[in-house]
């Protein structure tokens, strides 16, 4: 996998800072590859609230305990009942949402980008070139997302093996309800947008605002919801949030073996996703998880190639 171009610096040019909050339970590997990116996009800082049990929090205080760029918090059940003490079993939402409000009060940057770490924001240019150009008058604003998945020549099983973007359908009745099935026959009813991931996208704050209601996704500021970017400037330079929703075969199939087992409580998914989750639940009951994985992450060549020809898949960081 290339890195992004927003890595590429251009003199001259205003720049904002941008900070990163994430709520996570991943490998020291994964971590490890998705700080290495927020520093080539120039990330100011990271919060990091890892969500682990003691021995993978003490792996993750042990590389980055005293790297100035991470402030790490560990969630153990203390933590979760301080800050969520009217919750018995938080869900991953609850967790990220009482996270977040925290970074809130921390962060010294310009603005807060609210990701995970399989998320990687990425742009044509420098990401605080393209922040600087939001008006003044919007207190945070949201960033369209695509997803990762894989060719017909790419190895499933490569972590960060795969080869493309794909991008989700305009929010029309085409994109909503027709395309999906055309492109992918039967299970077009649990793509969203041509997707299996969200198609909501991401979002960032401006430093010291604090939303009245907020989602991993979006949040409301003075009664008004948060604008896309693409909406607000002539050129978003390709901004987006490439979603590895399914890192790799693997690691897709514990996340959903987790979520399945009730360890992770995912709430508040959409009817898409619900019907998803349902699918991919009775697949691993049939041992077949792989096939699952690959109707919904990998590409056909008719896929491949009607997905290009539509402008919703493009070469991966392209």
């Amino acid at each position: 996998m290339q890195k992004p171009l927003s890595h590429i610096p251009r003199a001259g040019r205003a720049r904002d800072s941008f900070a990163v909050c994430l709520t996570a339970r991943e490998t020291v590997s994964d971590l490890l590859r998705f700080i290495d990116h927020c520093r080539d996009a120039e990330a100011a800082h990271i919060y990091l609230y890892f969500d682990g049990t003691n021995d993978e929090a003490q792996d993750v205080c042990t590389v980055w305990g005293q790297d100035p760029f991470v402030t790490i918090t560990v969630c153990d059940p203390a933590f979760w009942q301080s800050a969520l003490p009217d919750v018995t079993a938080p869900a991953l939402e609850e967790k990220q949402i009482a996270t977040c409000m925290m970074a809130i009060e921390k962060n010294q940057s310009d603005w807060l980008l609210f990701c995970d770490a399989d998320e990687f924001l990425a742009a044509d240019i420098p990401i605080g070139e393209v922040l600087a150009q939001v008006p003044d008058s919007q207190p945070g604003v949201r960033v369209r997302n695509t997803e990762a998945v894989w060719g017909v020549s790419d190895d499933i099983t490569q972590e960060f093996g795969c080869g493309y973007e794909r991008r989700p359908a305009r929010n029309s009745v085409i994109g909503k309800y027709i395309l999906p099935y055309l492109v992918f026959g039967p299970d077009g009813r649990v793509m969203s947008r041509c997707t299996a991931g969200y198609t909501a996208g991401k979002h960032l704050l401006r430093r010291g605002v604090v939303p009245e209601q907020m989602t991993c996704h979006k949040s409301r500021v003075n009664g008004r919801r948060l604008e896309f970017l693409h909406d607000l400037l002539s050129d978003d330079a390709h901004t987006r949030v490439v979603h590895f929703d399914a890192i790799g075969s693997d690691r897709w199939h514990r996340k959903w073996q987790s979520r399945i087992s009730g360890a992770t409580v995912a709430a508040n998914m959409g009817a898409s996703r619900r019907r998803q989750a349902e699918q991919i639940a009775q697949a691993f009951q049939q041992g077949k998880s792989e096939h699952a994985f690959r109707r919904l992450y990998g590409l056909t060549r008719w896929q491949q190639f009607i997905l290009t020809r539509l402008g919703l898949l493009t070469r991966i960081w392209h």
